[in-house]
């Protein structure tokens, strides 16, 4: 009990301090307003209103609904361009508040050209696409031709392919295209002549028997024709003779093939312009003599044909092979699968002579007694009134023989 009404005492003593001090204060207030000079009889009745109303010479204050957006300066062109070490092209800069500035760094004087924001003198191993150039490096007057799927304008812009599309790619040449078949897009017995040389020389199947599908058929798994003892034949030859006799004699036989076996021989007729109506003569005859490729064809030297079969030893296969047969200039070359076999063409006498323009074109077997048979598959045979170059040979056997 003693120790409450001590405690109550302490906390009354704290109160009359506390009291004094706020009366010190006062009397410290009052003496200011005494200093500012206001008259002791002034009452809150005298103190006009403060006038709320604009006459114009008030400083503007923001207002908390003021939606103004602040002025942001643009960047310094000269700082940003050294920052980025730039001496030409543009750069794109966000300032504070947002908003892009493209900043134009300078203009290169010919024949330099801004690359990567670089003023270069344009080469051909600079590693970009520079001058003239059609893709990086290369295409132009100045530089080498371009590789497979890089861009050009012309076919000069390419290395070794031709311009499609804007786009180095290989391609078959139709120069000096006399005949070509695909083995698509015919009707049910004929094989249409896809060359533009008129007139067409459509083939005809025919055929020993009742049944021509045991000997000869369209293929069932590709673009072919499957031999099997029967043939094509076109009687239209017109075009062959008009174009191959007259001097200077050339021509060329592409042909690709899957040969049924390696037994087959006679030799068995892949193709030919053939005697109708006898064995002898035959004008051209190219085909199979077992495991070997042969050409003959008639000229000055042979009534139905040179060379012997041994000039292309062990050159046949069962596999999808492309060759390639020329003539021309008295040099007989055979190309497979885009080499030529042999180091140094064949010497012939390529001056033709006695050809009977009646000789109708045939594929697969000869006229009149079906006993030359060449057995498998032809996906595609042409015939130039020309010798196709060594690099067209090889083009061609990179394109293939779906790719036309």
């Amino acid at each position: 009990m003693r120790y409450r009404h001590t405690y109550l005492l302490a906390l009354a003593m704290a109160l009359v301090v506390i009291a004094a001090a706020c009366i010190e204060d006062i009397d410290s207030f009052e003496a200011s307003i005494d200093d500012v000079g206001i008259p002791d009889d002034t009452s809150f009745d005298d103190v006009e209103p403060i006038d709320d109303t604009s006459n114009g010479d008030e400083p503007d204050v923001a207002s908390p609904d003021d939606t103004t957006t602040p002025t942001c300066p643009e960047p310094n062109h000269e700082m940003t361009c050294a920052a980025n070490a730039a001496e030409c092209g543009e750069i794109d800069v966000v300032d504070g508040c947002g908003n892009t500035h493209t900043i134009e760094c300078g203009v290169c004087t010919a024949p330099e050209e801004c690359h990567h924001r670089s003023c270069i003198t344009p080469s051909c191993d600079d590693g970009l696409q520079s001058g003239e150039q059609t893709d990086v490096d290369c295409g132009g007057p100045q530089c080498p031709g371009c590789g497979l799927g890089k861009q050009c304008n012309d076919d000069s812009d390419c290395a070794e392919s031709w311009c499609h599309d804007g786009v180095c790619d290989l391609r078959r040449t139709d120069d000096g295209l006399i005949a070509l078949y695909t083995f698509e897009g015919g009707d049910e017995e004929t094989v249409f002549d896809q060359s533009t040389i008129a007139p067409a020389a459509d083939l005809e199947f025919e055929y020993e028997g009742d049944d021509p599908d045991e000997a000869i058929q369209w293929g069932q798994q590709c673009d072919c024709i499957e031999f099997d003892g029967a043939m094509l034949r076109s009687d239209d030859t017109e075009k062959f003779y008009g174009r191959i006799i007259d001097p200077p004699t050339s021509f060329s036989i592409e042909t690709w093939i899957e040969s049924q076996n390696l037994s087959q021989d006679g030799p068995a007729r892949i193709v030919s312009l053939s005697n109708p109506a006898d064995r002898n003569p035959q004008h051209v005859i190219f085909g199979q003599n077992g495991a070997h490729m042969t050409l003959r064809f008639r000229n000055e030297d042979q009534s139905s044909g040179t060379p012997s079969d041994e000039s292309f030893h062990e050159t046949a296969t069962t596999d999808l092979a492309h060759y390639v047969v020329t003539v021309a200039n008295d040099e007989l070359h055979l190309y497979k699968n885009g080499e030529s076999v042999g180091d140094d063409p064949i010497d012939v006498n390529s001056h033709l002579v006695g050809w009977d323009t009646q000789y109708p074109l045939v594929m697969g077997n000869d006229p009149p007694n079906f006993d030359r048979p060449w057995r498998g598959r032809m996906h595609l045979t042409a015939i130039y009134n020309r010798a196709l170059t060594p690099d067209e040979v090889t083009e061609h056997f990179r394109v293939g023989h779906e790719e036309l």
